[in-house]
Order: C-alpha cells, then structure tokens, then sequence
C-alpha cells in the first residue's frame, strides 16, 4: 500500500505556514491537524476552526500525540497555561489523509514522530519535515501579532533554529521561503505534493470525535464566545447517540 504523508510544517510566527498550507496543499488530499489550548481565543479565532479551545482540566485529561506548554518559563501560580496538543482522537479520525502539522519548535515535531512510530502509524505514513525561513522583518511580525498579555515574550521564546533541529534529531526534508513578496518551493517539494496519495477511507467511524461534535454545535447555536457562554457537554452526547442509532 502506498504510503500516506505527514509533513511537519516547522518555522517561526509569520514565516509563511499557513500561507503555505492554505494555497499549495489541496484541500481535498491534505487534512491540517488541530491542537487543543487552554489559551483563549485571538480575535476572530473560532472553536474548531482554529484550536479547540478547552480547560486546563480537559487539557490534562484528554490523551495527546504533542504536549506543549509555551508560556512555562515565565508562569507563576495564577498565571493561565498556554498549553497546546493534538488530541488522539484528532489524528485518528483522520487516519487515511495526507496529514499536516503546523508547529514552531522542532521539538513538538519530533514528538509527532516518536508517537506516529509507538503507534505504529510509521507503516501507512512517511515523514517529511519542513523548514520555513524566517521573515526579515521578524521582531515587526511578533509586535503585531501580540495582542493578548506576555504574548510578545512567548513568541520571542519560541525558537525554530539549526540547533533546535539537532537537539532533537531532526533534519529538515525542505527549506521553504513563502511571504507576500517572494515564495520559494523546490520542484521536488512540489512534485511530492502533486503525487501524494488520494485519501483513503481507513477503519475509522463515521461519528466525528467530541471537539468535532462540539464544534458544529456551537456553529449550529451561533456561539463564538465560549468562555463567557457555558456550554451543556451532556448535549454532544445526546448527539453522539442520534448519530449512531
């Protein structure tokens, strides 16, 4: 069976990532994972569409592929954790797809993988790891992106450099150079892109997985604001079970 791919999409705030993933990786071959946080949302962030957005309990509690934390170096008790992972089930309901993971640090990189091995997913999926060369005007990018408290000392913190790669055994696969004024993708880049394999429909069920449910509740309810509007959990179950009868 030919093999599906994970590219590990790694690079600093506004080097282009999401640019990338949002205009060459075909929405129908390639599915981007999502994390959980315990941050609150951005502006203009959603539930689902971004980040599932849950409770430091739900965080802790819920098994993950990654766990980082990315505020803990300047945390003091009273301080919310930034704390962000891909839930299990997140990669599980989507076994089948070209997967896509959009992280800083080589490090949470390199957890995908060592997961994807334990698990045993090495056998239907090959790794490529990509590496996104930072903006010029970088420490501009972090002023305007920081809108929410310490937000410019985290990003600061977040290093994506050569040695982060070695500390943690990775070698990048591609360099990617993608900004507004220039973008650069190697053909070969390009051509395993094209050639990746057409989804395929895995032993996975029908019934998307809790965060998923939740998701289209609060879309169905027209709730953006979560965390000052309470949500009743008990209804994903009650929808979980219509769904499965």
């Amino acid at each position: 069976m030919e093999k599906h791919l994970l590219l590990l999409c790694t690079g600093l705030s506004g080097s282009g990532k999401t640019t990338f993933i949002k205009t060459y990786l075909p929405s129908d071959k390639f599915y981007n994972l999502k994390s959980i946080t315990t941050r609150k949302p951005r502006e203009n962030e959603l539930y689902g569409a971004n980040y599932y957005f849950e409770s430091e309990s739900e965080f802790e509690s819920e098994p993950k592929v990654t766990n980082l934390w990315v505020n803990q170096e300047i945390w003091n008790p009273g301080m919310p954790k930034w704390q962000y992972g891909v839930p299990e089930c997140e990669v599980y309901a989507h076994i089948g797809y070209n997967l896509v993971y959009d992280v800083i640090q080589p490090m949470y990189a390199r957890q995908m993988i060592d997961w994807f091995n334990n698990n045993n997913l090495d056998k239907i999926y090959t790794y490529c790891v990509l590496y996104f060369i930072p903006p010029q005007n970088q420490s501009k990018i972090v002023q305007e992106r920081s809108n929410m408290p310490n937000d410019a000392q985290v990003r600061k913190m977040n290093t994506c450099d050569p040695i982060d790669f070695l500390r943690v055994g990775l070698t990048p696969d591609f360099m990617v150079k993608s900004s507004a004024e220039e973008t650069i993708i190697l053909p070969k880049l390009t051509q395993l892109i094209q050639n990746s394999p057409v989804p395929q429909k895995m032993q996975q069920s029908d019934v998307p997985h809790k965060y998923e449910q939740k998701a289209k509740l609060l879309r169905d309810q027209g709730i953006d604001d979560i965390f000052n509007h309470p949500f009743d959990v008990s209804v994903i179950t009650k929808f979980r079970t219509n769904k499965t009868r």
